[in-house]
Protein backbone atom coordinates (compact mmCIF):
# COMPACT_ATOMS: atom_id res chain seq x y z
CA UNK A 1 0.00 0.00 0.00
CA UNK A 2 2.98 2.22 0.78
CA UNK A 3 4.14 1.85 -2.92
CA UNK A 4 1.13 2.50 -3.87
CA UNK A 5 0.93 5.60 -2.50
CA UNK A 6 4.50 6.52 -3.48
CA UNK A 7 4.12 5.76 -7.14
CA UNK A 8 0.63 7.58 -7.44
CA UNK A 9 2.83 10.73 -5.69
CA UNK A 10 5.47 10.36 -8.17
CA UNK A 11 3.07 10.86 -10.88
CA UNK A 12 1.70 13.67 -9.77
CA UNK A 13 2.82 16.90 -11.96
CA UNK A 14 2.25 21.09 -10.48
CA UNK A 15 0.17 23.25 -12.91
CA UNK A 16 0.57 26.90 -13.51
CA UNK A 17 -2.56 27.16 -11.39
CA UNK A 18 -0.85 25.76 -8.26
CA UNK A 19 1.32 28.80 -8.73
CA UNK A 20 -1.40 31.42 -8.24
CA UNK A 21 -0.70 33.62 -4.61
CA UNK A 22 -3.37 34.54 -3.14
CA UNK A 23 -2.70 38.31 -2.18
CA UNK A 24 -3.80 38.80 1.22
CA UNK A 25 -2.19 42.26 1.78
CA UNK A 26 -5.51 44.17 1.32
CA UNK A 27 -7.91 41.69 3.21
CA UNK A 28 -9.10 42.73 6.57
CA UNK A 29 -10.23 40.61 9.71
CA UNK A 30 -10.08 42.84 12.46
CA UNK A 31 -12.88 39.98 14.66
CA UNK A 32 -9.53 37.44 13.86
CA UNK A 33 -7.39 39.66 15.11
CA UNK A 34 -8.75 40.45 18.39
CA UNK A 35 -8.79 37.45 18.60
CA UNK A 36 -4.94 36.78 17.75
CA UNK A 37 -4.22 39.15 20.47
CA UNK A 38 -5.34 37.38 23.05
CA UNK A 39 -3.23 33.94 22.08
CA UNK A 40 0.16 32.59 23.62
CA UNK A 41 1.81 30.14 22.32
CA UNK A 42 3.86 27.98 25.26
CA UNK A 43 6.97 25.35 25.46
CA UNK A 44 6.80 23.08 28.68
CA UNK A 45 10.00 21.89 29.96
CA UNK A 46 10.84 19.00 32.17
CA UNK A 47 12.18 15.98 31.99
CA UNK A 48 9.10 13.71 33.05
CA UNK A 49 7.82 12.03 29.93
CA UNK A 50 4.47 14.48 28.82
CA UNK A 51 1.16 13.17 27.61
CA UNK A 52 -0.09 15.46 25.33
CA UNK A 53 -3.66 15.22 26.11
CA UNK A 54 -3.32 15.34 29.76
CA UNK A 55 -1.37 18.57 29.20
CA UNK A 56 -4.27 20.11 27.20
CA UNK A 57 -6.88 19.19 29.61
CA UNK A 58 -4.09 20.73 32.49
CA UNK A 59 -4.11 24.30 30.32
CA UNK A 60 -8.04 25.39 32.45
CA UNK A 61 -5.72 24.82 35.60
CA UNK A 62 -2.41 26.61 34.41
CA UNK A 63 -2.09 28.51 37.20
CA UNK A 64 -1.80 25.71 39.80
CA UNK A 65 1.77 24.14 37.73
CA UNK A 66 3.90 21.64 40.11
CA UNK A 67 7.17 22.02 40.83
CA UNK A 68 9.43 20.67 38.24
CA UNK A 69 7.66 22.42 35.06
CA UNK A 70 9.11 25.64 33.27
CA UNK A 71 6.01 26.52 31.20
CA UNK A 72 7.22 29.20 28.72
CA UNK A 73 4.77 31.33 26.98
CA UNK A 74 5.10 34.18 24.60
CA UNK A 75 2.77 36.59 22.35
CA UNK A 76 2.45 35.88 18.96
CA UNK A 77 2.33 38.07 15.89
CA UNK A 78 -0.03 37.66 13.20
CA UNK A 79 2.39 37.73 10.95
CA UNK A 80 4.30 34.82 12.26
CA UNK A 81 4.59 31.23 11.13
CA UNK A 82 3.92 28.81 13.64
CA UNK A 83 7.23 26.88 13.14
CA UNK A 84 9.49 30.02 13.16
CA UNK A 85 8.02 30.73 16.63
CA UNK A 86 10.80 30.77 19.31
CA UNK A 87 10.38 29.45 22.54
CA UNK A 88 13.49 29.78 24.23
CA UNK A 89 13.35 32.58 26.56
CA UNK A 90 11.50 32.88 29.96
CA UNK A 91 11.71 35.41 32.90
CA UNK A 92 13.28 35.04 35.63
CA UNK A 93 14.08 37.38 39.31
CA UNK A 94 17.60 37.35 39.81
CA UNK A 95 19.39 38.77 42.62
CA UNK A 96 22.80 40.64 42.27
CA UNK A 97 24.91 39.84 45.03
CA UNK A 98 28.58 41.60 46.69
CA UNK A 99 27.58 45.06 44.80
CA UNK A 100 29.01 47.85 46.54
CA UNK A 101 26.66 50.31 47.57
CA UNK A 102 27.85 53.13 45.11
CA UNK A 103 26.71 50.44 42.72
CA UNK A 104 23.26 50.13 43.22
CA UNK A 105 21.80 52.76 41.24
CA UNK A 106 19.42 51.87 38.39
CA UNK A 107 21.13 52.76 35.95
CA UNK A 108 24.56 50.70 36.83
CA UNK A 109 22.39 48.18 37.67
CA UNK A 110 21.06 47.84 33.93
CA UNK A 111 24.29 48.38 32.74
CA UNK A 112 25.45 44.71 34.67
CA UNK A 113 23.03 42.84 34.02
CA UNK A 114 22.60 44.03 30.34
CA UNK A 115 25.56 41.50 30.07
CA UNK A 116 23.58 39.06 31.18
CA UNK A 117 20.55 39.15 29.42
CA UNK A 118 17.70 41.72 28.54
CA UNK A 119 16.33 43.72 31.64
CA UNK A 120 12.50 43.75 32.06
CA UNK A 121 12.08 45.28 35.32
CA UNK A 122 14.06 46.62 38.48
CA UNK A 123 12.81 46.24 41.85
CA UNK A 124 12.81 49.51 43.26
CA UNK A 125 16.12 50.61 45.28
CA UNK A 126 14.95 52.53 48.89
CA UNK A 127 18.65 52.98 49.81
CA UNK A 128 18.16 49.92 52.48
CA UNK A 129 20.79 47.34 53.89
CA UNK A 130 19.59 44.63 51.99
CA UNK A 131 22.60 42.64 50.44
CA UNK A 132 21.62 42.28 47.09
CA UNK A 133 19.34 44.51 43.94
CA UNK A 134 16.67 42.00 42.39
CA UNK A 135 15.67 42.59 38.97
CA UNK A 136 13.89 40.10 36.57
CA UNK A 137 15.41 39.27 33.46
CA UNK A 138 14.31 37.70 30.07
CA UNK A 139 17.08 35.10 30.03
CA UNK A 140 18.00 32.05 27.27
CA UNK A 141 16.54 28.64 28.59
CA UNK A 142 18.73 26.80 26.13
CA UNK A 143 22.20 28.58 27.55
CA UNK A 144 23.55 27.84 30.67
CA UNK A 145 22.81 30.30 33.36
CA UNK A 146 25.72 32.69 34.87
CA UNK A 147 26.72 31.89 38.41
CA UNK A 148 28.49 35.61 38.70
CA UNK A 149 29.32 39.03 36.77
CA UNK A 150 32.60 40.55 37.01
CA UNK A 151 32.47 44.14 37.00
CA UNK A 152 35.02 47.22 36.87
CA UNK A 153 34.90 49.70 39.56
CA UNK A 154 35.96 53.22 38.99
CA UNK A 155 39.09 52.79 41.15
CA UNK A 156 40.09 50.22 38.60
CA UNK A 157 39.62 46.97 40.71
CA UNK A 158 37.98 44.00 39.64
CA UNK A 159 34.87 42.56 41.42
CA UNK A 160 32.40 39.56 41.24
CA UNK A 161 29.06 40.01 41.73
CA UNK A 162 27.27 36.91 42.79
CA UNK A 163 23.97 36.02 40.46
CA UNK A 164 21.18 33.94 42.74
CA UNK A 165 18.31 32.88 40.64
CA UNK A 166 14.80 32.85 42.17
CA UNK A 167 12.37 29.86 41.70
CA UNK A 168 13.90 27.79 38.92
CA UNK A 169 12.08 24.80 38.16
CA UNK A 170 14.69 22.59 37.97
CA UNK A 171 18.58 23.18 37.36
CA UNK A 172 21.79 21.07 36.48
CA UNK A 173 24.23 22.08 38.78
CA UNK A 174 26.69 20.57 36.21
CA UNK A 175 26.43 22.02 33.14
CA UNK A 176 24.01 25.42 34.50
CA UNK A 177 20.76 24.22 32.12
CA UNK A 178 17.49 24.81 33.36
CA UNK A 179 16.26 21.90 30.61
CA UNK A 180 16.90 18.99 32.96
CA UNK A 181 18.69 18.39 36.40
CA UNK A 182 21.97 16.67 37.37
CA UNK A 183 20.57 13.15 37.74
CA UNK A 184 19.83 13.72 33.07
CA UNK A 185 22.95 15.07 32.46
CA UNK A 186 25.48 13.81 30.14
Amino acid sequence: MANDLVEHCSKLAITNEEDDVVDLENCEDNSHNEKLSLRLVGRILTSKPLNFDAVRRTLLHIWNLKEGVLLVLREIDQEQQPGDIVLNFSSFWIRLYNLSFGYRSDEKVRAIAKAISEVMELEEYFLDINPYRRLRLWLDITKPLKRYQMIRLKIGNTVRITLMYERLPHFCFLCGLLTYTEKDCS
